[in-house]
């Protein structure tokens, strides 16, 4: 299956996205902190407060009161063959 890679859309590089203001979570710490989040070429470059945007290929999305996460996944969903289920 080819799945179409959200970030590329058939450049060479991505787009650089700037999260601004989000609420982080942080699991390792196990607290929630306000932050930037830099994103270059579909990795996290860097964390930290008042990141300045210095690139032009950089879109700047406002986090302010949405909580930023490495990934929830559910565990309590079951996933099957449709028909099977």
């Amino acid at each position: 299956m080819n799945k179409k890679n959200p970030f590329n859309n058939n450049k060479k590089y991505s787009k650089n996205y700037l999260l601004k203001g989000g609420l982080v979570i942080d699991p390792e710490e196990r607290k929630i902190k306000k932050n930037d989040i830099f994103i270059k070429n579909e990795f996290i470059e860097k964390i930290g407060k008042n990141l300045p945007v210095n690139q032009n290929n950089t879109e700047t999305i406002d986090c302010s009161g949405l909580y930023v996460s490495p990934g929830i996944v559910d565990m309590r969903v079951h996933i099957s063959d449709p028909g099977l289920e």
